[in-house]
């Protein structure tokens, strides 16, 4: 027979274990936060940001807002070194970076980067969704803690200066190029004949304006998104760089996920990819004119041959026989 103190027990029992559950159910309905980092601009015209809003709403929609995906713009979360860094330990969950900062973490990474190794954005493509990005990508997993969920795609990166036309490789010569800051874009702005200073992207405009450099390479859609028409005179297309913008995600972070939320992302971020590349085959030609209307001279047909034959020594600087050897650039030649 029961008395009252084992009922009054039991109901205490029931109770805690009721407001034990409840508390569990608060906690998971909490949504999962995602924090993406990029460097593009926070601009309705540039593509990658535009890109990086489509990968939250597809997610957000899918994911029935379980996902919460918080998007970083413009070096809000640090320059991309900084940014690409804290997707590698998991301070961020998300970024997007260019594979040329990328191997700062993984040295195999700055095949992808190479100068004059991609004759064309199809190949480009071909390349990275073939077998050889994924043995590449799976090397990233390992060596750094970063999988690729997909690659967002920009136009080749062309020079870009204050001073005087360029055509040739010699025309280059004492001009001051903004670099990113690392090793392979600084080589190549080196091989083609101008002396490489590295700047943040974000304070390019100013060491422009101000003298600190001559100029600045990149694709031109970005070139026209930070306003650099208004500071640089002279545009040569010299298509130097086939340049991928990996779409990362920290390894542990991504294991953590349910295999349904793992692959709203992967399908979020294949959404954007294919976004991005359809923005692409009008948002340079738009900003090319744009430029060409703000009184930019363009040459549209420098001596390319000219300027691939300094590649070759960019490519010695970056084969170490392990992670990038001569077989592995031929396969990406051949591919």
């Amino acid at each position: 027979m029961k008395t009252k103190a084992t009922v009054v027990l039991v109901m205490v029992l029931l109770l805690a274990g009721a407001m034990a559950f409840a508390a569990g159910q608060v906690e998971s309905a909490k949504p999962i936060i995602i924090r993406y980092a990029g460097t593009a601009a926070a601009s309705m015209d540039n593509p990658e940001y535009l890109a990086m809003l489509r990968f939250k709403e597809v997610v957000e929609e899918k994911s029935e807002g379980k996902i919460v995906v918080e998007v970083y713009p413009a070096n809000q979360l640090g320059a991309t070194k900084e940014f690409t860094e804290g997707v590698a330990v998991g301070s961020i969950e998300m970024g997007v970076a260019g594979y040329d900062l990328i191997g700062l973490f993984d040295h195999m990474a700055y095949v992808f980067t190479l100068p004059y190794l991609h004759d064309s954005l199809e190949h480009y493509i071909k390349v990275i969704e073939g077998p050889i990005g994924e043995e590449v990508h799976n090397h990233l997993i390992e060596t750094a803690g970063i999988r690729v969920i997909g690659v967002l795609n920009r136009g080749p990166r062309h020079m870009m200066n204050t001073k005087r036309p360029v055509n040739v490789p010699t025309d280059l010569k004492g001009l001051k190029i903004r670099s990113p800051e690392n090793p392979l874009n600084a080589g190549t702005v080196n091989a083609m004949g101008a002396s490489a200073v590295p700047v943040s992207w974000g304070e390019v405009y100013t060491a422009i304006s101000q003298g600190v450099v001559d100029g600045v390479e990149n694709a031109i859609d970005e070139l026209y998104s930070q306003k650099l028409h208004e500071v640089n005179k002279y545009l040569s297309l010299t298509q130097h760089i086939y340049l991928g913008i990996p779409i990362m995600i920290n390894e542990d972070f991504y294991q953590s996920l349910s295999a349904e939320n793992r692959k709203i992302l992967e399908e979020a971020a294949q959404n954007s990819v294919q976004y991005r590349r359809e923005l692409l085959k009008d948002s340079e030609n738009i900003a090319l004119e744009a430029m060409k209307k703000a009184g930019v001279q363009v040459n549209e047909s420098p001596d390319i041959a000219a300027f691939a034959a300094t590649a070759n020594v960019v490519w010695e600087q970056f084969v170490d026989g392990k992670n990038i050897t001569w077989d592995l650039i031929e396969r990406i030649k051949n591919y």
